[in-house]
């Protein structure tokens, strides 16, 4: 039951979180659509270039910011979830989570898999949602710039990951800028909260 209460709360946080980056996608795909349209209309070329200052203003940097904010949300709200499910089930968690190797999503389930034997979750899942913290991480220590990020290699590696499971899939999900930033595709958001389900619905179903 604990279980199920705790899968419950997570999809409804998720579907609420959901539904708000939904609701503010729409306002600025609205927005550009109005920009557009205003550039089309216009034949004054003072105010067309203003329109497509704003226009750029408003693809990159309004989307970025949502998406980027959508990235963090997401990937925070499953580690919490992870994490607590895997306190409640490995004793002295605390103490255990130092003694392994990884990055912090190996580390859980290598812990839960010590206590529940059956646990098999997708290893291109994990590795993904893995890719997906790093960029998470990134974005949050280092505003989306790799150039002088901590783990750079790591996160190069991260980025590789992604990009080539992007063409796999013909997803838009990341992209790196000649000056070395971060540029969040239109469907990275909803593969993170796909990955989010399917590693913590396996974690459920196996505890």
């Amino acid at each position: 039951m604990i279980n199920k209460n705790k899968w419950e709360y997570f999809q409804e946080r998720l579907e609420s979180t959901w539904n708000f980056y939904l609701e503010f996608l729409e306002k600025i795909d609205q927005e550009s659509s109005k920009i557009h349209k205003a550039i089309s209309d216009s034949n004054n070329k003072q105010d067309r270039k203003q329109y497509i200052e704003y226009l750029n203003e408003v693809d990159i940097r309004y989307r970025f910011t949502l998406y980027s904010s959508m990235l963090i949300t997401f990937c925070s709200l499953a580690e919490h979830f992870v994490t607590e499910i895997t306190k409640e089930i490995v004793p002295k968690y605390e103490s255990e989570i130092k003694k392994e190797r990884g990055d912090w999503l190996t580390k859980n389930l290598e812990l839960i898999k010590k206590v529940k034997k059956n646990l098999d979750i997708d290893a291109n899942d994990i590795r993904l949602f893995s890719c997906y913290i790093k960029i998470r991480n990134c974005i949050v220590h280092n505003r989306g710039v790799i150039s002088n990020s901590k783990n750079r290699k790591k996160l190069e590696i991260a980025i590789n990951e992604i990009v080539q499971y992007g063409k796999q899939g013909n997803y838009c999900l990341l992209e790196l800028t000649k000056d070395g930033h971060l540029l969040l595709g239109c469907d990275l958001v909803g593969d993170v909260v796909s990955k989010s389900e399917d590693v913590l619905g396996k974690i459920l179903e196996t505890v």
